[in-house]
């Protein structure tokens, strides 16, 4: 079964459903025509604020972030979220006396605490007794 003669090449312009010329299309991109029948070649956009679902300006929006706004179809605006570990509502205030604790969920699982890091057991090939180890500050990795 063969498939016949390849049609002849064409250029991007001679397709029947692009632009015809390159004249005046410096820095476009091709892109589906609203019609959907064809490529046209459209200004690229070279702003955040030129996107259609993003706020008109950023004027009294200094140090802000953008975030997806509550109907979920757009983007605003909004302060950042808190800076720190402490800064959360569900964490702990200081660290205060708490150095060497880890950070866990609490047991109504709504929060984090510091708690004493846990106890691991380890278990040798050998017969000898399983050893208790509590990691601690002083203990680090070394190359």
């Amino acid at each position: 079964m063969g498939f016949g003669t390849p049609p002849a090449k064409a250029t991007f312009l001679e397709l029947t459903d692009t632009p015809s010329s390159y004249t005046d299309q410096a820095e476009k991109a091709a892109s589906v025509k609203a019609t959907e029948d064809g490529l046209e070649f459209s200004t690229l956009l070279q702003a955040f604020l030129e996107l259609i679902d993003t706020p008109a300006a950023y004027d009294g929006q200094a140090s802000k972030v953008p975030a997806v706004n509550a109907e979920e179809d757009a983007l605003e605006f909004i302060d950042p979220p808190v800076g720190t570990f402490l800064d959360h509502s569900d964490t702990p205030s200081a660290y205060t006396g708490k150095a060497g604790n880890v950070a866990a969920v609490n047991a109504e699982e709504d929060a984090i605490e510091f708690i004493d890091p846990p106890e691991h057991t380890t278990k040798s090939s050998s017969n000898v007794e399983p050893q208790t180890f509590r990691p601690s500050v002083a203990d680090t990795w070394e190359d």
